[in-house]
Order: structure tokens, then sequence, then C-alpha cells
């Protein structure tokens, strides 16, 4: 363990050699004689890493190093305190970024003693001796409030904008990017995540991430059901899927997506389908009612789901349906979602061929459904706690295999359960009425 230790010792001091030496670059005014419009750019050149990283470098430097300044004297580091622990190797780069950010944070906040300022970096380079850097910066948060309990004011200039950057990937997955700026709409966020990202019972063992995750879902789920903000937007209102799914930035270490003009297929379908309904709007219906107001027919429930798939496969649990255009499931996943939701049975033939479209012919009826609510008082699984609006009706023995849409042959599930059930070993049985 101890020569485990003058390992990471030794790197870290290593760590610190490379940022004096990018101070050094910036005090020779190396970039620019290079040719280079600043250091950090000369770094990606020079040692072949990405901007960020420069970006990094240059930031630690300019607070660990000596500085020249435009008179030609020599200043001391911003972080006096800390430049020589980091030196000595006893700090990550992890624990800069805290205490440069934290002290940053406090040399903006009005009428601050300048030896409070000193005390605080002393008192957090200390702190990092035992902590690593996720603790160092809970303890600069608590060091922050004490000597700012206001707060600093937000810095006049244009406000920030908001943004989210949704990325098709060629494994067909997407990756969500963003930021926001706003201090309520932060607390909005961050309320509704709180509130519907819970673990749902004891056995629910995701960790944040994924229930993050699963929480997205849910709120997409809810816009795009029928009633929900989403569900009868204009076509010529949308998003051009152009636009939504863009490809995958070049360094985000992903080599399937190095291509700057890649597309997944699914995207190519939908930016069709979404002109095709721009320059093919619907006909005025009979009796000249504007097509604006005219919303297509859609029962109460859950979700309207079109299983595209021949009828014994879904029976029999084989085969794949189709989401979308080309997007396969397997047939576990149709089942689940069909079990809440509106079914439009697409009959095909053996050279998968459309037969017949059939009317909406299942759905969990209103009123059971509000039975369902009385009887279960939402998740029925054991230990779990979701309310009945965010639970689906599970069939018990599910309406394929020919179960009945009956109180006794449902019950209430989350999401989360819901998949559980179905791609998992559990079995329901009623007992007493109940499950």
């Amino acid at each position: 363990m101890h020569h485990a230790q003058e390992v990471m010792v030794a790197a870290r001091r290593a760590e610190h050699a490379v940022v004096s030496e990018v101070a050094e670059l910036e005090a020779t005014g190396a970039a620019e004689m290079s040719g280079y419009k600043s250091t950090e750019r000369l770094l990606q050149d020079l040692w072949r890493v990405d901007l960020g990283e420069a970006r990094r470098l240059v930031r630690h430097a300019r607070a660990l190093c000596d500085q020249v300044s435009p008179s030609g004297s020599t200043v001391e580091p911003r972080l006096s305190t800390t430049a020589p622990v980091a030196a000595a190797g006893g700090l990550d780069r992890g624990h800069v970024r805290v205490i440069d950010e934290a002290m940053r944070y406090l040399e903006k906040v009005d009428g601050i003693d300048p030896a409070a300022l000193g005390e605080a970096e002393q008192f957090l380079a200390e702190k990092a001796a035992t902590l690593a850097p996720k603790g160092l910066a809970r303890v600069a948060a608590q060091l922050i409030s004490a000597l700012d309990p206001d707060g600093v004011a937000p810095e006049e200039g244009p406000e920030p904008t908001d943004e989210l950057r949704i990325v098709r990937r060629a494994d067909g997955s997407l990756a969500l990017r963003g930021r926001f700026t706003g201090r309520a709409d932060i607390q909005l966020i961050l309320a509704a995540f709180d509130a519907l990202s819970g673990r749902a019972g004891a056995e629910d063992e995701r960790d944040l991430e994924a229930r993050y995750a699963a929480t997205l879902l849910e709120l997409c789920g809810l816009a795009m059901a029928p009633g929900g903000i989403g569900a009868n937007v204009a076509p010529q209102d949308r998003a051009n899927p152009a636009e939504t799914t863009g490809p995958t930035e070049r360094g985000d270490g992903d080599p399937k997506n190095l291509l700057p003009e890649q597309r997944h297929p699914d995207d190519m379908a939908r930016r069709q389908r979404h002109e095709q309904q721009l320059r093919d709007p619907d006909p005025e219906p009979a009796g000249g009612v504007p097509p604006a107001l005219v919303r297509p027919a859609r029962s109460p429930g859950r979700a309207l789901l079109t299983v595209t798939m021949p009828y014994t496969w879904l029976r029999d649990g084989i085969g794949h349906a189709l989401v979308g255009p080309d997007e396969r499931i397997g047939p576990a996943e149709a089942r689940r979602l069909a079990c809440d939701a509106g079914i439009v049975p697409m009959v095909l033939g053996t050279r998968s061929e459309p037969l017949d479209v059939e009317r909406l012919s299942y759905k969990v009826p209103e009123n059971i459904r509000r039975a369902l609510v009385f009887r279960d008082q939402g998740c029925a699984f054991p230990g779990c706690t979701r309310r009945p609006e965010r639970c689906d009706g599970h069939h018990i023995e599910h309406w394929i295999d020919d179960g009945e849409t009956c109180l006794n042959n449902l019950c209430l599930l989350c999401p989360f359960h819901h998949r559980l059930v179905h791609h998992g070993e559990w079995q329901i049985e009623m007992i007493d009425g109940r499950p």
C-alpha cells in the first residue's frame, strides 16, 4: 500500500509539472510566436489533447503557477496556498478544480474580507488532504453558504440560453446533453425529478441515473398520451426530425459517430414522414370544418398502440414487433405495451402484407380502471408506493392468451414493476379478489 501511495503522489507531481510547463508557454508567449490565437489552441496540436482538456490545463496553470504581469514582474499564483500542496503531489486535478471554482465564487462576493478569502483557501486545501473531490465539493458548498448566505447577485449581461441536445447514435440509442440556467426553472426540474425518481420498493436496485431516465420516459409518455400537451400538435408545428436528432459531435468518444453527416435510418424515415405531412395535409372534412379543429378519434385511456406483427407471434411470444417504420422490439415488450393501451391489430399475411386493420378492440374501460384504483390504491407490487396515476393496468392472464378484461384479471403496476413482471420470473395470483 505504501508503494501505491508513492505512485499516486508521483503521478500528481507529474500533473503539476505539466501545468507548470503550460505556465511557462504562456509566460514566453509561445502561442503568439507560433501563429496560434491562444495557448489552448497550441496545446491541442502540441500535445494532441481535446480543447476542453487544453482549457483546463491553462486554467489550472493560471491558478497554481507564477504569472508575468504586463510590466514584466512576477506575480504569485492566484491560489497561493493551494499551489505548494499541488506541487508536492497532495492534490488531484479534481481537488484543484473544486478549490478554484469555490474561490472564484467567493471573490465575487461584495464586501468579503481579503483575510477571509485566504483562510477559506487554506481551509479547503487542508480538507483536500482527507477528502475525495466530491466530498471536498460538499465542504466547499457549506463554506460558501456560511460566507455568503444571500448568494452572489447574477451578473449583468445577456440572458444565458437554455439548451438540450438529442443525438441519435449509430447503435440506435439516444444521447442527451443540456444546460438550464434559470433558477426558478432549475428548481422546477429538480422538484419534478425528485418527486418522480424515488425507488419503487426495496427490490428496486436501480441507480439514480437509471431512475432519472425512467422519469423522463414517464414524463414523455404523459405528454403524448390522449389529452397530453403533445398528442394533438399540428404537423406544421412539429420540429423537423432533421433538427431534433442530428449526428453525434466529434470527440464524444463513440467511434461509430465520427462521420459528420451520419444519420440513423430512423431519422431519415421520420424526416420523410414530416415532409409528406407538410406537403399533403389532411383534406377538409365534410361539413366545412377546418382541419386544424378536427382531432383524431382517440379512446379514453393510456395510449393507442398499433402492433405490426403476425398474430401467432404475439400469442406464442416469438419473433419481433415494429415500432415506427423499422425499430424492432421483442414480443414480450409488445405484450407489456399492450397491457393498458388501445390495440389496433394489424393482421399480416404470409408475405407480411396487411390483410386487415380492425377497429379499436381492446382497452381497460374507464369504469374498471376506477375500480382498480379503488381496490389497489396504486402499484400492487409488495412494498411499492407508486400512486394510481403513475400505474398501468396489467392483465394477469394476458388478453392475447384469452385473458378477460375484468377486475379479477387486472391489477395496477408502476412502469418499473410492470416491466419486471413481464420480463422476470414473478407471477401474480388473485386471492380473495386481490392481487
